[in-house]
């Protein structure tokens, strides 16, 4: 049943409206070829962000990133949190640095290359929250490197696939 109106002699179905309009709502969003490279360029740069922090925690001494951890035991605001990472993570360092060396690395091949970048967009996202949850009470600034491209992170989660660029 569908209801009709004439107007001026032309007749409009109201559910043929209704069904342009769904199909309006499911058409897909097409960028432009500048819009795709801009977004190209974002996700290499902040995969190149990612690539870069790698070298201050090379294995099999991870460096630089046990101060950071022990920073986090008194800097986190949650509650727990700080215990967990004392009596888990620190506990058993060589394997948290070997973890954190090869997540951070998944993420910036597959930002860099473009290989799965969604699944490295979450996962870089995920890292970032956590240095956000352990670092955020210690005074230091979380710069450019954490807190800028976490937006460029969250759009890359929200865009198509693309193996071209």
């Amino acid at each position: 049943m569908s209801r009709s109106s004439s107007l001026g002699g032309a007749e409009t179905s109201t559910s043929s409206i209704g069904a342009q309009q769904q199909e309006a709502n499911r058409a897909p969003i097409t960028l432009s070829e500048s819009s795709l490279l801009i977004i190209a360029l974002v996700r290499i740069f902040v995969g190149y962000l990612w690539f870069q922090q790698l070298f201050w925690k090379l294995p099999p001494t991870f460096g630089g990133l046990h101060t950071f951890v022990v920073r986090e035991v008194k800097g986190t605001f949650l509650p727990g949190y700080g215990a967990i990472v004392q009596n888990v993570f620190l506990s058993h360092f060589g394997l948290l640095g070997t973890f954190t060396f090869i997540a951070e690395l998944l993420v910036a091949l597959s930002l860099m290359l473009g290989i799965f970048s969604r699944a490295g967009a979450l996962l870089a996202t995920i890292l970032a929250l956590q240095l956000y949850v352990g670092l955020s009470n210690t005074g230091m600034v979380l710069d450019l490197r954490y807190a800028g491209p976490a937006r460029a992170r969250v759009a890359s989660l929200a865009s198509r696939p693309a193996s071209w660029y």
